[in-house]
């Protein structure tokens, strides 16, 4: 009986709870300790009970995750001991695995929290402040009864991410709630073993997929990508399901992978505007290639495809067949400008005025007016190419730009003055006719 006693006692499962702190120091302070005298005897019970709440304090406090790593905490246990021990080495070892399956192991740091802590994670509340004592990301808590001959999962989940307003936080909530099965019915297999692996293997795929949103959520673009890559690379290996989290995860997954390709394409380009690095348009042109489904006919993804085409290889006739790949309904005042550009390095001297007039008619009439911020980008763009490329015809595109869009006149005229006085401008005749009736008959003398 005594053994038996002191064997629960040692337990690790009952050594390191509260009950097991003070068994510990009760047993301490009757210790005896023959042929000591009192002084030393006390010296010694006090050294070992502070030693003793060391050791409990320790052991009771989770490390904290590598700084810059996402810390993933997991914190799933069976309340039956026998079935614990099973739970950890099949299910809880196999989710680790399957959650550092792809390159999330360059990045995520993951604590397995041992039984004497996850059976005080009994709602989001505890796991909210043991998630926040250990600066971790994602929570996955949860518990696993047995029930006859079928095991049933608990399992629950919480992301840390950055502040969102009302309408983003609530979008976000239900984004996670459709790509989550808070319950796993673990029966119909062979082994217990495989029960746990089928099961590990869908609660990462759906942690992955949580973290993956999170990481978008705060606007962590790379790391949201390369979460969203790794899920959508384990659901090319599941067979076709209507299983509503894994339908969830497959839409999600499509539409906001695509969103942060044209979103890391816009960055790039960004960065292309002040380096004008070629580099950045082939980063843009990887982003491109892996677009996949129906966003390859996002107005936004053609219209970069354009400009790749244009920068990196000068082909302006995929870059035509690309702009004109958008709806009709998308084609706005600067996709007619963009068109523009592209017949004038085509020398096509007609085509270009037909999309600058049809975008002067639409910029009279449409309520929402061309930003000069978008204009100053089309001229900075024009200006550079015309300088790699010589073409008659791009400066005059210039003053077109500066009359009819930024009402710049004097810079139209100068743009004007220029385009005529060059060597060949005589090919394009109604551009040069155009040219010096917006000149005026006051600098007329300015053409050579």
């Amino acid at each position: 009986m005594q053994d038996e006693i002191i064997r629960k006692v040692t337990d690790e499962n009952t050594l390191w709870t509260k009950a097991g702190l003070f068994c510990g120091i009760f047993l301490i302070i009757l210790l005896p300790v023959k042929g000591i005298s009192s002084e030393y005897h006390t010296s010694i019970t006090i050294f070992l009970l502070s030693s003793w709440l060391l050791c409990w304090a320790l052991k009771n406090k989770l490390k904290s995750f590598d700084k810059g790593k996402v810390g993933i905490l997991i914190c799933i246990k069976s309340e039956d001991l026998s079935l614990d021990k099973q739970v950890r080495v099949d299910l809880i070892q196999k989710l680790k695995d399957s959650l550092i399956s792809g390159n999330e192991n360059d990045f995520a740091d993951i604590l397995i929290a041992p039984y004497f802590i996850s059976k005080n994670i009994k709602d989001l509340a505890a796991g909210q402040t043991l998630l926040h004592r250990c600066k971790g990301h994602l929570l996955i808590y949860g518990d696993v009864k047995k029930r006859g001959h079928r095991h049933e999962l608990s399992v629950k989940a919480y992301v840390r991410h950055a502040p969102l307003t009302d309408e983003d936080q609530q979008r976000f909530k239900e984004e996670i709630s459709s790509g989550w099965a808070s319950k796993y019915k673990l029966e119909n297999a062979e082994t217990i073993y495989e029960l746990f692996e089928i099961t590990a293997e869908r609660v990462a795929l759906s942690s992955k997929y949580i973290l993956a949103l999170a990481a978008f959520a705060s606007s962590d673009y790379q790391r949201s990508k390369i979460l969203f890559e790794d899920v959508r690379k384990v659901l090319r290996t599941l067979p076709n399901t209507k299983n509503p989290p894994i339908r969830a995860i497959k839409t999600g997954t499509t539409s906001v992978l695509n969103t942060i390709y044209i979103h890391l394409c816009g960055i790039t380009l960004a960065k292309w505007h002040i380096t004008r690095c070629l580099q950045e348009i082939s980063i843009i042109d990887g982003y491109l290639r892996s677009v996949f489904g129906a966003y390859k006919k996002d107005p936004g993804y053609l219209t970069l495809q354009a400009i790749v085409y244009v920068v990196k290889s000068n082909d302006f006739y995929q870059a035509k067949k690309s702009l004109k790949s958008i709806k009709v309904k998308h084609r706005d005042v600067l996709w007619h400008l963009n068109m523009g550009f592209i017949e004038a390095g085509k020398g096509s001297e007609a085509n270009l005025f037909t999309c600058y007039m049809a975008a002067m008619k639409m910029d009279e009439s449409s309520e929402d007016e061309l930003t000069l911020v978008k204009i100053a980008e089309l001229e900075n763009f024009i200006c550079w190419y015309s300088m790699q490329n010589n073409s008659l015809l791009f400066q005059f595109l210039l003053g077109l730009l500066n009359e009819n869009f930024k009402g710049d006149m004097l810079k139209a005229r100068e743009d004007y003055i220029v385009f005529a006085n060059a060597g060949g401008s005589s090919k394009f005749p109604r551009s040069l006719e155009y040219a010096k009736k917006s000149i005026g008959s006051d600098l007329i003398d300015f053409i050579q």
